[in-house]
């Protein structure tokens, strides 16, 4: 079954995260503190696993590192089935039987507050219109189950003020492609050394607004 045209959600990771050490914040995150857990934080989970499942495939070193785990992980995902929506009591049994299943993989809960100073604004969540989206590839559906603190995409713009999702990735996609294009070889041929100042910070100017937008949503 194919879906047209259909707004959906989906996470963008940063290029400098260490994949791994992400997967593994997340887990720990919902084995200790099921109750913090986000939208963002279970879409990142699903798309994340996807990517490292094909890095296992290819790469030897990292299968025998982190293939059992993440095998054992993956069929955790299945199970939990939280494509059905999600609530703090099906959070708590997962921590649960990965904390039983997966030990070795958490994150000390120890050091758990400088990893999520880490992983702070490294991965966010994003509203965009895609066409002919295979449903079954989408990671999570955007509801939430009632009870959990996340509600997803049930904000309303007439009481909270925020723009709606569109927008916020309109304006990210913008940015995106305007730095991209300021950065390309062909617009710094020929360029003083006062030009490309002014072209550097110019593009310092984008990324800090592009940062800003995706620090607030």
């Amino acid at each position: 079954m194919r879906i047209a045209d259909i707004p959906h959600k989906h996470v963008v990771i940063g290029k400098s995260v260490k994949r791994i050490s992400l997967q593994r914040f997340i887990v720990t995150k919902i084995v200790y503190f099921p109750d913090e857990v986000t939208e963002r934080d279970l879409f990142a989970l699903y798309s994340n696993q996807l990517y490292l499942q094909g890095k296992a495939q290819k790469e030897r070193d990292f299968q025998q590192n982190f293939g059992l785990s993440l095998e054992l992980l993956a069929k955790e995902l299945k199970s939990s089935n939280l494509t059905q929506g999600v609530s703090i009591k099906v959070l708590r049994g997962m921590g649960q039987r990965i904390l039983k299943n997966l030990p070795e993989f958490l994150v000390p809960k120890r050091n758990f507050q400088d990893w999520n100073l880490r992983m702070s604004g490294t991965y966010h969540l994003i509203f965009s219109q895609s066409q002919d989206v295979e449903t079954k590839s989408l990671p999570l559906k955007s509801y939430i189950g009632v009870g959990y603190k996340d509600k997803g995409s049930t904000r309303d713009k007439a009481v909270d003020g925020s723009p709606p999702w569109q927008e916020i990735a309109s304006r990210v996609a913008r940015l995106e492609r305007e730095i991209s294009e300021i950065k390309s070889e062909e617009n710094w041929n020929g360029l003083s050394g006062m030009e490309k100042i002014q072209h550097a910070r110019l593009i310092l100017s984008k990324r800090k607004e592009l940062d800003n937008i995706k620090r607030v949503h």
